[in-house]
């Protein structure tokens, strides 16, 4: 009876000391399965981290080779107005004396020429790019739009060209004067249409058109790649 109560006892003892250790051994294996999962966690997020980043800069290259390949961007079709006033003074000269015979004057409104406009995207580059992460913002620094002297349609109507003036008495008695300077002006007509079209008027014009134009197509580029960012367009000072 005294040897069965000690076995049991001994038996007891050895249970506890067997549950003990299983408890110490699960605790171990749920410590390194649980250090285990937490550095697989580290190792995505970092790999995650590292594929945005990665996507990014690919991003900023893809923009600015995307707009290099199209080399200029027609941003505006303008009718421009030309004002030009003109004079022309007679003198006669004799025995080393001038003698002022009076002077003829002329202006001409020259309406609907065309004057197209276009942005150089050729000479954006990437140092001109620069992407804020942490706001979604993508700020471009691109060339002021240029009125193209390939693309000038001067009118042709003599409706929609109005001459007025005076002629000298001079160049009245002779017939000339006004005409004359009708005819300087028809000639150099293109080039008038030219120095309008860039004017502060008309190029604050072709700047509002550029911009847009330029965010429409950012946003083809862009929008795939990450919907919810911000485009910030900045002209640079013209050279």
């Amino acid at each position: 009876m005294r040897e069965e109560k000690l076995q049991a006892n001994f038996l007891s003892r050895n249970a506890r000391l067997f549950l003990t250790l299983l408890i110490l051994f699960s605790v171990l294996v749920l410590g390194l399965f649980g250090r285990l999962a937490y550095t697989i966690t580290s190792t995505l997020k970092q790999a995650a981290k590292v594929e945005v980043s990665s996507s990014t800069n690919i991003s900023i290259y893809s923009v600015a080779n995307s707009l290099q390949r199209q080399s200029k961007l027609v941003v505006q079709t303008a009718l421009v107005t030309v004002d030009q006033s003109m004079e022309k003074e007679s003198v006669l000269s004799m025995g080393g004396f001038a003698f002022g015979l009076g002077t003829s004057s002329l202006r001409m409104i020259s309406m609907g020429n065309r004057v197209q406009y276009y942005v150089p995207l050729k000479d954006i580059t990437e140092s001109d790019i620069n992407w804020n992460s942490e706001n979604k913002t993508l700020l471009i620094r691109v060339p002021p739009p240029i009125a193209d002297s390939e693309m000038v349609e001067i009118q042709t109507d003599p409706k929609q060209i109005l001459f007025l003036g005076k002629d000298s008495w001079f160049d009245w008695a002779r017939g000339g004067g006004k005409t004359e300077l009708a005819q300087e002006a028809k000639d150099n007509l293109r080039n008038y249409v030219l120095r309008t079209a860039r004017s502060r008027y008309y190029m604050s014009l072709a700047e509002e058109n550029a911009q847009r134009e330029l965010e429409r197509l950012l946003c083809t580029i862009l929008y795939p790649i990450e919907p919810q960012c911000r485009i910030v367009i900045e002209f640079k000072s013209p050279k």
